[in-house]
């Protein structure tokens, strides 16, 4: 089966089809790289409204207050052990029993020295949650704040290149797609920044190319002669041959 591919119906419908990839393939990388941007967008104001100075005040009043209230808590135990006649050691140790979490809770209570620094107060059940307190509120008021934020900063500028990524990729192949269904323009375009030129310059060449003309035409004709002289006699043999052949022939028919 024979398809006639030189069709201007089959040409113009095919091209619209490529368009339409070429379109396609822009609508749906655009789609994905812009999605990937505003998701990025979004983390950066999580982040940002995270660590504003204004977040920064509301969780430290608020850790404060949870610190006010399990430090009177340990105040409260700290006076019920002493009026059980528990007195304060610093050598108590796991073994002494209230001895024991009266010196926990006193050092723990310390402000002249970070006692929740050190593992034996922040995994103590009776100072855990007053220590996770403070160390959480020495992080927030420490150097180590902006460090996190910038640490976490790395969560969304992912987003922000591959989505810059995606929408580069999309735009050059899909100019290239369509790139093809323009591949006629582009040639007729070229053809006619040259052919002005080309036709200049066969006008400019015509005398010229004439002139040369007209004076090889006597030599052109004496060698047309020439050839016919030197082929006269060879032509003439071949003659004679089909000459003879034809009245053989003839001689054998009368037989």
């Amino acid at each position: 089966m024979q398809t006639n591919y030189l069709n201007e119906e089959k040409y113009q419908n095919t091209k619209r089809k490529i368009s339409m990839v070429s379109i396609i393939v822009l609508a749906i990388g655009l789609t994905i790289g812009i999605s990937l941007i505003v998701l990025g967008i979004s983390n950066k104001n999580k982040l940002d409204s995270k660590y504003s100075e204004e977040s920064k005040k509301e969780q430290i009043e608020k850790i404060e207050e949870d610190i006010y209230t399990e430090e009177n808590k340990l105040k409260s135990a700290k006076k019920e052990l002493e009026e059980d006649g528990i007195i304060y050691s610093s050598f108590a140790d796991y073994e002494d029993g209230a001895a024991y979490e009266l010196k926990i809770i006193t050092d723990a209570l310390n402000p002249s020295f970070n006692y929740c620094s050190f593992s034996e107060y922040k995994n103590n059940s009776i100072t855990k949650k007053y220590c996770s307190l403070k160390i959480e509120l020495d992080d927030i008021e420490s150097t180590n704040y902006e460090f996190k934020k910038k640490h976490e900063s790395f969560s969304y500028i992912p987003f922000f290149m591959f989505g810059a990524f995606a929408i580069i990729t999309t735009f050059m192949i899909s100019g290239f797609i369509f790139m093809i269904t323009k591949r006629r323009e582009m040639m007729a375009f070229s053809a006619q920044q040259v052919m002005p030129i080309a036709q200049e310059g066969m006008v400019k060449m015509a005398p010229a190319v004439g002139e040369v003309a007209k004076e090889m035409a006597p030599a052109m004709s004496e060698v047309g002669k020439t050839m016919v002289k030197e082929m006269a006699p060879a032509y003439k043999d071949v003659a004679k041959e089909i000459t003879k052949g034809i009245k053989e022939g003839l001689k054998d028919e009368e037989k």
